[in-house]
Order: C-alpha cells, then structure tokens, then sequence
C-alpha cells in the first residue's frame, strides 16, 4: 500500500483533555502501526462517545488500510455523535472523490467550510483529500492548500503539503520553495525533509536525497516514514547491507502492524538474500495470521534456495489454494517458477513441466532454455518419448546446441528409431568432426540399421574407420578407448573375411591382439584363417 500520508493537526484547544491520547493515536498512524492507532481511537470513543473527532480517525486509520466500507461508517458515526464535525464531512467528500462523484464531494467540503469558516484546519484538510484521493486534483490541492497557508502563514504543515501539490502538478522548482519554507517555519519538520529528499531521489540524484532523509531521521527517530524511504531509497540502490537495519527498526515503529512484517520477509527473501532469517520470520508470522497468505510465496521462495524442496512445494501449493480462493489475487511468473523447480527436484517431472508450460505463458522467451531442462530430466528418466518431445520443441525455437543434439539422438536410439537417431548424429559429427564419441555413436546407430535389413551394406564401416583414426592415435588415447576400438576392429575384420580380403582381417584381428594378447576369439579367428592359408 503506497498512499502520500498527510499528518493532519488540530488546535489543542478544540482537543480538550482527549489531546495527549489523540495525539497518541496520530502517530502511530503516521508509523502505519494502523492498530495500534485503531486501539487508541477505539479506547477514545468508548470512554466518550460523543467523541467525534476520535471518529474522524478512526476514518482516517480505515482509508488508508484501504478499508473504504469501514472509513465511511466511522465518519458518519462522527456526524452522528456531532452534526458540528467539519472533519467528518471532509472526510466522506473524500470518498465521494475516488467514485468519481465531484459534484457530491464539493457539497461536503462546503459543509465542512461553512461549519468552521475561521480554522484554517478545514481548507487544509481538503487539500489533503485532493491530494490523497485515487482520483487525485492537484489544482484543487493548491487552491485550498494555499487558502490554509494565507489563513495560518506560521504553520509549517500547510507550506509542506502545498509543496505536494506543486510536485503533482510538476512544479518542482515551486515545490522546493513550500519545503524550504516549511523548513524555514518549522526546523523539525521532518515531512518537509521527506519531501525534498523524493524530489532529490526522482532526479536520481541520491547523494542530496540521503541527507536529507538522515537529518528527518535525527529530529525525529521515531517517525517511521524518512526509515521507510531511506530503506527503500537503498534497495534501488542496491545497497542491501544498509536496508536490515533500517528495516527492522521501521518495523520496531510499526509495532504490530502486519503489513510491515510481511515487507520484512520479502525484503530478507528477495533482496537480502537472507533466507534462514526469512524462514523463520516467516513461519513464524503464519503462525499467527495464516490470512497472509503472500508469505507462502516468499517462503516456498527461501525454502527452495536452502534447498529445503518439499517444504518449498508445500508453501506452493498453499499459495496457489489461496489464490484461487479470490478473483483479485494475482499469481506471478516467479510463483510458476519456483512451484515448478521444486517439483522437479523432487523427481515430479509430469508436474514440474506442466507448470512450467503455464510459466512460459508469461515468460516465453526461456523456453529455449526450459524445454532443454525438462527433455534431459525425461532422458534421466528413461522417458525417451518426453525426452524427444521436449527436444524437438527446443529445436522449433532454435537449432539445438552439439550437446542437446546428442542426447536427441540417444533418445531416438533408445527407442530403436535408429533412423532418426543416425540423422542426428550426422549433425553432430558435421558440426564438430573430430568429436570420435559422434562417428562412434553413427557407427553402433548404422550397425543396428544393417543388422535388421535383409543384405547388411556395411554401413558403419567409414564411421568406424573415421572412430579408429581420431582415437588410435597415442597410448594414451588407446587405453582410454579400448573397449571401444576393439569392437571397431572386430566390425572391420569382420567386414573384411566377407569380402575376402583375409590381409586386411587378419591386420584387424592383429590390432585387437595389440590391445588384449589374450584374446580368444580373436586368436580363433586368426588360426581359422591359418588353417585355410588364408
């Protein structure tokens, strides 16, 4: 929830003894520690219940928890307890402006002028509500902003929210001048410090912003909003080791505010990297509102870069059962990804691909690199079928690399479509043909295509040939491949004897001795072609 918060002051002498207590109320809300502030109002009404301005508040506190239903109903309570509260009718003109409704918003705003004319408390509040409300009008924000201003010069608040104004209108150069001038009213005022600090950061100019933030932060320690923006200010910096600390002294401030916890697990997931911390701020927040359901999304996140799969499938899961619960819950590509990834480490191929495929949805352009990842676990798999499928979809989007080629390729021979396999492996050795595992693999692909035809037509003999000479070439390189070439010699002897060129076999069958002396079938072979003077 990202609203400009306006601090709004009311004369202690219209507070009464209430002064202290809503004052209370008011800065936890300026802290977003929104229950804390409720629990304060809240306390204010029932020991008074004509206690319309705590009602005001308790609007406030609703709006900006977005909770417009509720906002409403504590301004009317406001009314209800006394027709006199201009606060209120600002209030509900404010509601009337984020539906669009002018002409019913500027009926209340009159109300509100023509119940107190002489408090420069009103025009300024109205200023805020152009300026806060979803359907913002900065023209009007300077109008009743400036009227405030003129009504009560020496309040610095009203110089600090007519610089909002200018800034929504793009007027920075008058903007700075309402800040400094709030400064200049009022050197503790930290809003204006803000202010001048956003300005500085959207010109990305953050070695004039931070000061500016740091020196709000000294006057006021306490006030969460300069934390919030130093912390955030540092995130898009990048400057993660400066973040921790601010953000958990913001949520310190924020008490037990919910929203801001969760921002905490997030931050520790996604830039700090600090999963462990994540992990436990997280399970532990669940455990007392389990209706957050986005920390299933940071911590099947953490889980999983711990390694910790099933625990990070898990929280999957549940993310996805609770998006689905409401139409306005939203699923990201990450949430795919990381459901998926972790399905796949936990050997759930058919479900990690079927989510990747919904991932690709909103992520297309890492298909390539996906459908490679999915074939080669199909392969490991020994689910040859997926394995070519994935493969060939990789190839559609770009030719496949020599290595994905390969493993194409022992796919289509696992599934004795040898054909398809010796085509792949053409590839393979055309693109790279010293790469002896290639011709070896296009000479066993050729052998088994000859052996089931009727008339063999040697087709393996090059590939053997071509095997033999990029392999048989140091000592080394023999012991390496042994096993290897003296099937290589074994098919070409072979081939030899039934062409009748018993030189040439008994050279290959020499060879083999070379490898192994031992050898009995290939000292067989060599007496047989003795004992035929051959």
């Amino acid at each position: 929830m990202k609203k400009i918060f306006f601090v709004f002051v009311l004369a202690l002498s219209a507070l009464g003894l209430r002064a202290q207590t809503i004052e209370e109320g008011i800065k936890y809300m300026e802290n977003e520690n929104f229950t804390a502030a409720l629990n304060t109002f809240n306390a204010i009404c029932k020991s008074d219940p004509k206690a319309y301005q705590a009602y005001f508040y308790i609007g406030e506190v609703n709006y900006l928890m977005e909770n417009y239903a509720e906002a409403e109903k504590s301004y009317k309570k406001g009314l209800a307890s006394n027709a006199q509260c201009a606060e209120c009718n600002v209030g509900l003109g404010k509601l009337e402006l984020d539906k669009n409704n002018t002409v019913e918003a500027e009926k209340y705003f009159a109300s509100a002028l023509k119940i107190n004319k002489k408090s420069s408390l009103i025009p300024s509040l109205i200023g805020d509500a152009y300026l806060q409300s979803k359907k913002p009008n900065a023209a009007k924000a300077i109008e009743n902003l400036a009227q405030a201003r003129s009504m009560d010069p020496k309040v610095a608040k009203y110089w600090a929210h007519l610089g909002d104004a200018y800034l929504m209108s793009g007027d920075n150069g008058e903007a700075m001048t309402a800040y400094e001038t709030a400064v200049e009213k009022d050197p503790t005022n930290t809003e204006a410090y803000i202010s001048i600090a956003r300005i500085w950061a959207n010109a990305k100019q953050t070695d004039l912003a931070i000061p500016k933030l740091e020196e709000a932060i000294r006057l006021s320690p306490n006030d969460a909003r300069p934390i919030k923006d130093l912390y955030e200010l540092y995130i898009r910096e990048k400057k993660y080791d400066k973040v921790t600390p601010l953000l958990e002294k913001y949520v310190e401030l924020t008490g037990s505010d919910v929203d801001a916890k969760v921002r905490l697990v997030k931050f520790l997931t996604f830039q700090a990297k600090d999963y462990e911390r994540a992990n436990m701020e997280g399970e532990k927040l669940l455990l007392t509102n389990p209706e957050e359901y986005t920390l299933h999304r940071w911590l099947a996140w953490s889980h999983y870069e711990l390694g910790q799969y099933k625990d990070s499938y898990e929280h999957s899961n549940k993310l996805f059962d609770e998006i689905e619960k409401k139409p306005d819950r939203k699923a990201f590509p990450s949430d795919y990804e990381y459901w998926a990834k972790a399905a796949f480490k936990l050997g759930d191929l058919e479900h990690a691909s079927h989510i990747y495929r919904k991932y690709l949805e909103f992520e297309p352009s890492r298909s390539n690199e996906i459908y490679g990842l999915l074939a080669k676990a199909y392969y490991d798999s020994s689910n040859y079928v997926q394995a070519i499928n994935y493969y060939k979809r990789k190839g559609e989007i770009k030719p496949l690399s020599n290595q994905d080629a390969y493993w194409l390729g022992l796919a289509f021979d696992k599934q004795k479509q040898y054909p398809q396999a010796d085509s792949i492996f053409a590839i393979v050795v055309a693109a790279t043909p010293n790469y002896a595992q290639g011709w070896w693999l296009r000479a066993k692909t050729a052998n088994k295509i000859d052996t089931i035809s009727n008339d063999s037509v040697w087709l393996a003999k090059p590939f053997y040939e071509k095997y033999i000479e990029l392999v048989a070439v140091d000592s080394a390189s023999i012991a390496k491949n042994k096993t290897n070439l003296m099937a290589a010699y074994y098919y070409l002897a072979y081939h030899w004897v039934q062409q009748e060129d018993f030189v040439k076999a008994k050279e290959y069958y020499n060879k083999i001795l070379e490898l192994d002396p031992a050898e009995e079938t290939a000292i067989d072979a060599l007496k047989i072609l003795k004992q035929k003077n051959r």
